[in-house]
C-alpha cells in the first residue's frame, strides 16, 4: 500500500455573451493505491514490472473557480454540487527497475480510472496519468 496526495479536476470553457468564460473544478485527495505487481527476471539487475490494483481515496477539498474577463470567482463546489467524499479508481502501470548503488530506483507510469462519479447528479469520474519515480532501501 501507498499513501498519497492526488490532485484531480477539470477545465471548462463557454462562450457568454461575447466574453470567454473559464471554469476550473480542483478536487484534492488522499489517495491509498492497493497495487499488485509482477516483475520479470532481467539482466544486469534490470527488471521490467506491471501493476494493477485498486486505489480508494479520500476528498481532502474541492474548489471552483471562474473566469470571465477581468472578473475571477473562486468557491468551495460544496455550495453549488453535491461532491461524493469518497472515490474509487481501478489502476493500471508499469515501469522498470534497477540497482544503483546498494539500492534499487524504480521508474514507472500509472493510470487512474475512476470507478464511481465525483457528484451526485452527474456522469463525471476520475481519471488521471501518474508518473512515478521510488527509491527502494
Amino acid at each position: 500500500p501507498e499513501l498519497e496526495y492526488a490532485a484531480k479536476g477539470a477545465q471548462t470553457s463557454s462562450i457568454s455573451g461575447t466574453s470567454l468564460l473559464v471554469s476550473t473544478h480542483d478536487l484534492r485527495y488522499v489517495e491509498m493505491p492497493l497495487l499488485f505487481r509482477v516483475a520479470s527476471s532481467g539482466s544486469r539487475g534490470v527488471h521490467l514490472f506491471g501493476e494493477f490494483g485498486p486505489a480508494p481515496a479520500a476528498e481532502l477539498d474541492c474548489t471552483l473557480k471562474a473566469v470571465q474577463q477581468d472578473t475571477t470567482v473562486s468557491l468551495p463546489c460544496h455550495h453549488y454540487l453535491s461532491v461524493h467524499s469518497f472515490d474509487i479508481g481501478a489502476m493500471v502501470g508499469g515501469g522498470f527497475e534497477f540497482p544503483y548503488d546498494s539500492h534499487s530506483v524504480s521508474l514507472g507510469v500509472r493510470y487512474n480510472l475512476g470507478m464511481t462519479t465525483i457528484a451526485t447528479g452527474g456522469d463525471a469520474k476520475n481519471r488521471n496519468l501518474q508518473f512515478v519515480a521510488g527509491l527502494w532501501f
